[in-house]
């Protein structure tokens, strides 16, 4: 390899779902995590202090008595938090552990983001595959290299981003096994080349476009897996999805420099919607239109994500929980009682009351 280079990262939508939740669609605002807490008020800790200060000879015997058996006490705990914190960041390591040993010691693979790296573990191993929207091309890049693909065709709509990737490719000495092209979406695919395909870091409206225009049949053109990280519209993707007849094989999700970021393995091959155990008996309209109708946290949320309790969807749903009970207090704060205000009021109740029944449901 000839250098390495850091990965820029994307944002996350939250959705917002209306009273017919399994009709509507959710047009979420992107959510953003401030962990920051008051660091408090520096003139009360300053009187405090104050008052701390022993004043006798007695009480300062006494304080220097306490200070040094609070220092054994200290050091004691010290220690003890030391051997937890060691415990702790060992697990954590183990658990961040989730690829090869040869993974983790490549450059490639090392210089991707988190969120990236999720995605790696997303590609099916053996598989060739086709990046859309591929920007740096470091996830083909790091994908080959490791060998947990044996070649890939990075696209991108555009000259510059291309360009970059194509000097990235040289460095990292895989002119042979990644080509590059010019692409809006998969258009430039030709059957049969490719058995993955990776769309990421771009809005779920978008995102579906590019799969409708450019991606309409992908089991004719030999396309069996879709890997997708959609950056908003998420419950419209995953409508759109199911409604395919794709099934919807694994998700993850991982929290990044203040941002969430789902992601998911979407299988082409599958006749059902066995992921959705829950959906409903379709119905169908005068018209003869057929309407099938999800479980609303599903398309929201993720229901592998939910199945499995995923500790940062809960911390997703926890803080999505506070940005709407805000919302509903500054309604009800103000004025204004317009037609589009009580919609809009009522939409938040409505994802609300979603949000607190899947945390009662599945945490």
């Amino acid at each position: 390899m000839r250098n390495t280079t850091s990965v820029p990262s994307g944002n996350v939508e939250g959705p917002e779902d209306g009273q017919k939740i399994l009709e509507a669609e959710v047009r979420g605002a992107s959510v953003k995590l401030d962990c920051r807490e008051d660091s408090g008020n520096p003139s009360q800790e300053a009187e405090e202090e104050k008052n701390r200060t022993p004043g006798t000879a007695e009480e300062c015997e006494n304080a220097v008595s306490g200070s040094t058996e609070e220092a054994d006490n200290a050091v004691s705990g010290s220690a003890e938090k030391a051997e937890n914190t060691v415990s702790g960041s060992a697990e954590e390591a183990d658990n961040a552990v989730s690829g090869s040993a040869e993974e983790l010691e490549n450059p490639d693979y090392l210089k991707l983001s988190e969120r990236m790296r999720a995605l790696f573990h997303l590609v099916p191993e053996g598989k060739t595959i086709c990046d859309a929207g591929t920007d740096h091309g470091f996830l083909p890049i790091a994908l080959v290299s490791t060998g947990r693909v044996p070649k890939a065709l990075a696209m991108d709509l555009r000259e510059g981003p291309l360009a970059n990737a194509r000097e990235h490719v040289w460095e990292a000495g895989l002119e042979n096994a990644i080509q590059l092209r010019l692409s809006d979406g998969f258009a430039a695919l030709k059957k049969d080349e490719a058995e993955t395909a990776i769309v990421s870091g771009m809005g779920g409206a978008l995102m579906q476009h590019i799969l409708e225009d450019t991606l309409p049949d992908p089991v004719s053109m030999g396309i069996h897996y879709l890997i997708l990280q959609p950056q908003s519209e998420v419950a419209d993707l995953r409508r759109y999805l199911l409604d395919k007849g794709y099934r919807i094989e694994e998700e993850d999700m991982v929290f990044e420099e203040g941002k969430y970021y789902p992601m998911m393995r979407v299988y082409t091959m599958h006749p059902e919607n066995v992921v959705m155990e829950r959906v409903q008996t379709d119905s169908e309209d005068t018209a003869g239109h057929v309407s099938r109708r999800y479980p609303a946290e599903y398309l929201l949320y993720g229901g592998l994500l939910l199945q499995k309790a995923d500790p940062v969807l809960l911390k997703y749903l926890s803080h999505r929980r506070e940005i709407l009970q805000g919302i509903l207090q500054k309604m009800h704060a103000a004025s204004k009682d317009s037609e589009s205000s009580r919609k809009r009021r009522a939409e938040t109740e409505t994802e609300l009351h979603i949000l607190e029944e899947t945390l009662r449901r599945y945490y």
